[in-house]
Protein backbone atom coordinates (compact mmCIF):
# COMPACT_ATOMS: atom_id res chain seq x y z
CA UNK A 1 0.00 0.00 0.00
CA UNK A 2 2.95 2.48 0.77
CA UNK A 3 4.01 1.94 -2.51
CA UNK A 4 0.89 3.66 -3.93
CA UNK A 5 0.14 6.43 -1.89
CA UNK A 6 0.76 8.83 -4.60
CA UNK A 7 -1.16 7.48 -7.16
CA UNK A 8 -4.36 9.68 -7.97
CA UNK A 9 -8.02 8.66 -8.03
CA UNK A 10 -9.32 9.37 -11.42
CA UNK A 11 -12.97 8.00 -11.61
CA UNK A 12 -15.22 7.06 -8.53
CA UNK A 13 -18.25 5.41 -9.74
CA UNK A 14 -21.53 5.00 -7.44
CA UNK A 15 -24.61 2.92 -8.14
CA UNK A 16 -27.64 1.93 -5.81
CA UNK A 17 -29.93 0.43 -6.39
CA UNK A 18 -55.44 26.41 -14.64
CA UNK A 19 -84.89 46.86 -20.72
CA UNK A 20 -83.60 48.48 -23.62
CA UNK A 21 -84.16 52.55 -23.88
CA UNK A 22 -87.60 54.19 -24.00
CA UNK A 23 -88.62 55.66 -27.25
CA UNK A 24 -90.36 58.60 -27.64
CA UNK A 25 -93.75 58.19 -28.32
CA UNK A 26 -96.28 60.45 -29.60
CA UNK A 27 -99.71 61.40 -28.06
CA UNK A 28 -102.65 62.63 -30.03
CA UNK A 29 -106.44 63.87 -29.33
CA UNK A 30 -108.92 66.69 -30.20
CA UNK A 31 -110.11 69.71 -27.61
CA UNK A 32 -113.59 70.13 -27.43
CA UNK A 33 -115.94 72.65 -29.21
CA UNK A 34 -118.57 74.56 -28.15
CA UNK A 35 -121.09 75.69 -31.18
CA UNK A 36 -122.18 79.63 -30.37
CA UNK A 37 -124.92 80.67 -32.22
CA UNK A 38 -126.65 83.78 -31.60
CA UNK A 39 -130.86 83.15 -31.12
CA UNK A 40 -133.95 85.18 -31.98
CA UNK A 41 -136.72 83.82 -30.23
CA UNK A 42 -139.07 85.02 -32.31
CA UNK A 43 -137.99 83.58 -35.05
CA UNK A 44 -136.58 79.88 -36.16
CA UNK A 45 -133.02 79.53 -37.63
CA UNK A 46 -131.53 76.61 -38.44
CA UNK A 47 -127.83 76.46 -36.09
CA UNK A 48 -124.82 77.44 -37.61
CA UNK A 49 -122.23 75.33 -39.21
CA UNK A 50 -118.83 75.68 -37.52
CA UNK A 51 -115.61 74.29 -39.23
CA UNK A 52 -112.84 73.36 -36.92
CA UNK A 53 -109.31 71.96 -37.14
CA UNK A 54 -107.98 69.15 -35.34
CA UNK A 55 -105.22 70.10 -33.30
CA UNK A 56 -102.90 67.08 -33.10
CA UNK A 57 -99.80 67.70 -30.48
CA UNK A 58 -96.60 65.62 -29.85
CA UNK A 59 -95.33 65.39 -26.04
CA UNK A 60 -91.15 64.37 -26.03
CA UNK A 61 -90.29 61.93 -23.18
CA UNK A 62 -86.83 62.27 -21.81
CA UNK A 63 -84.75 59.47 -23.59
CA UNK A 64 -83.89 56.56 -20.85
CA UNK A 65 -80.46 57.50 -18.73
CA UNK A 66 -78.00 54.42 -19.61
CA UNK A 67 -77.21 52.31 -16.61
CA UNK A 68 -73.50 51.26 -15.76
CA UNK A 69 -72.33 48.11 -14.42
CA UNK A 70 -68.61 48.26 -12.67
CA UNK A 71 -67.49 44.16 -12.83
CA UNK A 72 -65.18 43.99 -9.76
CA UNK A 73 -61.60 42.18 -10.56
CA UNK A 74 -60.10 39.74 -8.50
CA UNK A 75 -57.22 40.81 -6.34
CA UNK A 76 -53.61 41.33 -7.51
CA UNK A 77 -51.45 37.89 -6.77
CA UNK A 78 -47.74 37.25 -8.04
CA UNK A 79 -44.93 35.17 -6.52
CA UNK A 80 -41.61 37.07 -7.56
CA UNK A 81 -39.42 34.49 -5.61
CA UNK A 82 -38.26 32.25 -5.97
CA UNK A 83 -38.86 31.33 -10.15
CA UNK A 84 -41.72 28.97 -10.75
CA UNK A 85 -39.35 25.84 -11.35
CA UNK A 86 -36.12 26.86 -9.78
CA UNK A 87 -33.80 25.04 -7.54
CA UNK A 88 -33.20 26.18 -3.93
CA UNK A 89 -30.41 24.62 -2.06
CA UNK A 90 -31.87 25.97 1.68
CA UNK A 91 -34.80 23.95 3.36
CA UNK A 92 -36.46 26.97 4.94
CA UNK A 93 -37.22 29.42 2.18
CA UNK A 94 -38.64 33.20 2.38
CA UNK A 95 -41.48 33.19 -0.51
CA UNK A 96 -42.33 36.49 -1.58
CA UNK A 97 -44.48 38.39 -3.70
CA UNK A 98 -47.08 41.38 -3.97
CA UNK A 99 -50.46 41.47 -3.87
CA UNK A 100 -53.28 44.82 -3.45
CA UNK A 101 -52.89 46.21 -0.46
CA UNK A 102 -55.30 45.45 2.45
CA UNK A 103 -55.53 42.05 0.94
CA UNK A 104 -54.74 39.20 2.80
CA UNK A 105 -52.14 35.73 1.75
CA UNK A 106 -52.28 32.34 2.48
CA UNK A 107 -50.99 28.58 1.87
CA UNK A 108 -53.56 25.75 2.82
CA UNK A 109 -55.51 28.12 4.77
CA UNK A 110 -53.30 28.05 7.75
CA UNK A 111 -50.27 29.99 6.90
CA UNK A 112 -50.41 33.78 6.81
CA UNK A 113 -47.81 35.93 4.99
CA UNK A 114 -46.52 39.17 6.20
CA UNK A 115 -48.18 42.14 4.36
CA UNK A 116 -46.56 45.48 4.12
CA UNK A 117 -48.69 48.78 3.39
CA UNK A 118 -47.81 48.58 -0.66
CA UNK A 119 -48.96 45.17 -0.85
CA UNK A 120 -45.60 43.64 -0.52
CA UNK A 121 -45.74 40.58 1.15
CA UNK A 122 -43.28 37.39 2.37
CA UNK A 123 -43.66 34.11 3.71
CA UNK A 124 -41.17 31.36 5.08
CA UNK A 125 -42.14 28.08 4.27
CA UNK A 126 -40.37 24.60 5.24
CA UNK A 127 -38.95 22.47 1.72
CA UNK A 128 -39.12 18.99 1.48
CA UNK A 129 -36.31 17.08 -0.40
CA UNK A 130 -36.71 17.17 -4.21
CA UNK A 131 -40.60 18.42 -5.70
CA UNK A 132 -42.50 21.13 -3.51
CA UNK A 133 -45.41 22.33 -5.22
CA UNK A 134 -47.97 24.81 -3.22
CA UNK A 135 -50.57 27.23 -4.08
CA UNK A 136 -50.76 30.88 -2.60
CA UNK A 137 -54.19 32.18 -2.17
CA UNK A 138 -55.15 36.78 -2.11
CA UNK A 139 -58.35 37.19 -0.64
CA UNK A 140 -59.87 40.23 -0.99
CA UNK A 141 -61.56 40.72 2.49
CA UNK A 142 -63.85 43.93 0.90
CA UNK A 143 -64.88 41.78 -2.20
CA UNK A 144 -64.32 38.43 -0.89
CA UNK A 145 -62.91 37.35 -4.59
CA UNK A 146 -59.70 35.33 -4.52
CA UNK A 147 -56.54 34.60 -6.46
CA UNK A 148 -54.77 31.32 -6.71
CA UNK A 149 -51.01 30.79 -7.71
CA UNK A 150 -49.42 27.87 -8.23
CA UNK A 151 -45.84 27.20 -7.81
CA UNK A 152 -43.53 24.63 -8.31
CA UNK A 153 -39.74 24.56 -6.54
CA UNK A 154 -37.00 22.24 -5.77
CA UNK A 155 -35.02 21.52 -2.91
CA UNK A 156 -31.70 20.30 -3.35
CA UNK A 157 -28.82 20.14 -0.99
CA UNK A 158 -25.51 21.69 -2.32
CA UNK A 159 -24.01 18.71 -4.49
CA UNK A 160 -21.88 16.58 -2.99
CA UNK A 161 -20.12 12.92 -3.60
CA UNK A 162 -22.01 10.43 -1.40
CA UNK A 163 -22.85 7.11 -1.41
CA UNK A 164 -26.85 8.04 -1.47
CA UNK A 165 -26.67 10.02 -4.31
CA UNK A 166 -25.07 13.75 -4.97
CA UNK A 167 -26.51 15.27 -2.22
CA UNK A 168 -29.03 17.50 -4.47
CA UNK A 169 -30.16 14.00 -5.85
CA UNK A 170 -30.95 10.97 -4.37
CA UNK A 171 -30.46 7.00 -5.62
CA UNK A 172 -34.27 6.05 -6.36
CA UNK A 173 -35.31 9.61 -7.17
CA UNK A 174 -37.65 10.27 -10.39
CA UNK A 175 -35.90 11.04 -13.56
CA UNK A 176 -37.96 14.61 -14.13
CA UNK A 177 -37.09 15.89 -10.96
CA UNK A 178 -33.57 14.49 -11.02
CA UNK A 179 -33.20 16.37 -14.50
CA UNK A 180 -35.12 19.15 -13.46
CA UNK A 181 -32.67 19.64 -10.23
CA UNK A 182 -29.16 19.14 -12.10
CA UNK A 183 -30.25 21.25 -14.84
CA UNK A 184 -30.79 24.33 -12.76
CA UNK A 185 -28.04 23.87 -11.03
CA UNK A 186 -25.45 22.72 -13.78
CA UNK A 187 -27.12 23.80 -16.77
CA UNK A 188 -28.05 21.51 -19.53
CA UNK A 189 -25.57 18.85 -20.13
CA UNK A 190 -22.92 18.58 -22.45
CA UNK A 191 -24.06 15.30 -23.64
CA UNK A 192 -27.33 12.62 -23.29
CA UNK A 193 -28.00 9.80 -24.60
CA UNK A 194 -30.89 6.98 -24.62
CA UNK A 195 -31.39 3.47 -24.58
CA UNK A 196 -34.95 1.43 -24.83
CA UNK A 197 -33.89 -1.36 -26.24
CA UNK A 198 -34.14 -4.19 -23.67
CA UNK A 199 -31.64 -6.45 -25.68
CA UNK A 200 -29.71 -3.65 -26.00
CA UNK A 201 -29.87 -2.33 -22.99
CA UNK A 202 -29.10 -5.53 -21.12
CA UNK A 203 -25.49 -5.21 -23.08
CA UNK A 204 -24.73 -2.07 -21.61
CA UNK A 205 -23.02 -3.24 -18.47
CA UNK A 206 -26.07 -2.43 -16.08
CA UNK A 207 -27.94 -5.73 -15.94
CA UNK A 208 -31.25 -6.22 -17.47
CA UNK A 209 -32.67 -2.59 -18.54
CA UNK A 210 -36.02 -1.42 -20.41
CA UNK A 211 -34.25 1.63 -20.44
CA UNK A 212 -31.25 4.00 -19.37
CA UNK A 213 -30.31 7.76 -19.79
CA UNK A 214 -26.83 9.15 -19.17
CA UNK A 215 -26.22 12.44 -19.10
CA UNK A 216 -22.85 14.06 -18.61
CA UNK A 217 -21.53 17.88 -17.94
CA UNK A 218 -17.60 17.98 -19.24
CA UNK A 219 -17.15 21.24 -17.44
CA UNK A 220 -17.81 19.73 -14.17
CA UNK A 221 -15.89 16.48 -15.37
CA UNK A 222 -19.54 14.45 -13.92
CA UNK A 223 -22.24 11.89 -15.21
CA UNK A 224 -25.38 10.36 -13.92
CA UNK A 225 -26.92 6.91 -15.10
CA UNK A 226 -31.22 7.05 -14.74
CA UNK A 227 -32.14 3.46 -15.22
CA UNK A 228 -35.71 1.01 -15.49
CA UNK A 229 -33.29 -1.80 -14.28
CA UNK A 230 -34.13 -4.66 -12.63
CA UNK A 231 -33.68 -4.71 -8.83
CA UNK A 232 -31.69 -6.81 -6.56
CA UNK A 233 -34.90 -8.92 -5.46
CA UNK A 234 -36.28 -9.07 -9.08
CA UNK A 235 -38.71 -6.16 -8.90
CA UNK A 236 -38.79 -3.41 -11.32
CA UNK A 237 -39.35 0.21 -10.28
CA UNK A 238 -42.68 2.37 -11.27
CA UNK A 239 -39.96 4.69 -13.38
CA UNK A 240 -36.99 5.49 -14.28
CA UNK A 241 -34.99 6.59 -11.71
CA UNK A 242 -31.36 7.65 -10.40
CA UNK A 243 -28.88 5.05 -10.19
CA UNK A 244 -25.46 6.07 -10.29
CA UNK A 245 -23.08 8.80 -10.89
CA UNK A 246 -19.47 9.28 -12.25
CA UNK A 247 -16.82 11.43 -11.28
CA UNK A 248 -13.35 11.99 -12.67
CA UNK A 249 -10.31 13.67 -11.98
CA UNK A 250 -10.89 18.10 -12.38
CA UNK A 251 -14.17 17.60 -10.68
CA UNK A 252 -14.36 20.22 -7.82
CA UNK A 253 -17.11 18.16 -6.13
CA UNK A 254 -15.96 16.13 -3.13
CA UNK A 255 -16.95 13.39 -0.77
CA UNK A 256 -17.85 14.31 3.01
CA UNK A 257 -14.59 13.24 3.90
CA UNK A 258 -13.41 16.55 1.66
CA UNK A 259 -11.42 13.63 -0.54
CA UNK A 260 -12.11 12.98 -4.18
CA UNK A 261 -10.92 12.03 -7.61
CA UNK A 262 -7.43 13.11 -7.67
CA UNK A 263 -6.92 12.26 -4.55
CA UNK A 264 -3.60 9.85 -3.58
CA UNK A 265 -4.06 6.32 -2.73
CA UNK A 266 -2.45 7.93 0.71
CA UNK A 267 -4.91 10.53 1.44
CA UNK A 268 -7.42 7.88 0.97
CA UNK A 269 -6.22 5.44 3.72
CA UNK A 270 -5.67 8.02 6.24
CA UNK A 271 -9.06 9.12 5.80
CA UNK A 272 -10.92 5.82 5.25
CA UNK A 273 -8.38 3.10 7.16
CA UNK A 274 -9.57 -0.12 6.94
CA UNK A 275 -12.80 0.82 4.63
CA UNK A 276 -10.40 1.10 1.99
CA UNK A 277 -9.86 -1.54 -0.12
CA UNK A 278 -7.74 -1.67 -3.07
CA UNK A 279 -7.42 -4.27 -5.90
CA UNK A 280 -6.42 -4.93 -9.56
CA UNK A 281 -8.76 -5.35 -12.40
CA UNK A 282 -7.50 -7.65 -15.14
CA UNK A 283 -9.72 -6.19 -17.76
CA UNK A 284 -9.87 -2.60 -16.98
CA UNK A 285 -6.10 -2.96 -16.74
CA UNK A 286 -4.93 -1.20 -13.51
CA UNK A 287 -5.73 -0.32 -10.03
CA UNK A 288 -8.87 -0.14 -7.74
CA UNK A 289 -10.38 1.26 -4.88
CA UNK A 290 -13.54 0.33 -2.86
CA UNK A 291 -14.67 2.34 -0.09
CA UNK A 292 -16.88 0.26 1.75
CA UNK A 293 -19.35 1.67 3.81
CA UNK A 294 -20.37 1.12 7.32
CA UNK A 295 -22.43 -1.89 6.38
CA UNK A 296 -19.77 -3.53 4.92
CA UNK A 297 -21.07 -2.79 1.04
CA UNK A 298 -19.11 -0.82 -1.44
CA UNK A 299 -20.07 2.85 -1.08
CA UNK A 300 -17.78 4.07 -3.86
CA UNK A 301 -15.94 2.75 -6.65
CA UNK A 302 -12.83 4.17 -8.58
CA UNK A 303 -9.95 3.39 -10.50
CA UNK A 304 -6.17 4.62 -10.38
CA UNK A 305 -4.40 6.42 -12.85
CA UNK A 306 -0.77 4.72 -12.91
CA UNK A 307 1.89 5.35 -14.30
CA UNK A 308 3.58 4.46 -17.34
CA UNK A 309 5.48 1.63 -16.81
CA UNK A 310 3.98 0.88 -13.10
CA UNK A 311 4.34 -2.67 -12.29
CA UNK A 312 2.54 -4.55 -9.30
CA UNK A 313 4.88 -5.70 -6.73
CA UNK A 314 5.63 -9.27 -6.84
CA UNK A 315 4.18 -9.65 -3.05
CA UNK A 316 0.94 -8.45 -4.49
Amino acid sequence: MRLWRSLAVVLVLTTLGCSPPATDAEVSGSAPVTPSSTADTTMPVSPPTTSFELATTTTELPAAVPTTTTLLEPPRLEVVDPIHGETVTTPRYTFRGITDPGCAITVGGKYHAEISADGTWALDLMLVPGRNSTTFVANDVETGLQTKQAIRVYYAEPLELRADGLGAVTFGMDEDTTMAILISLLGEPDYASVCNNLDYCVGAGYGWCRYISEARWESEKISIVIGDCETRDGGWPDAPELMGWRAWQGTMLRMPEGVGPGSTLGELEATYGDRLFVGYDECAGGLYVDIRDTNGGGGFHGYVATPPGFELPDDY
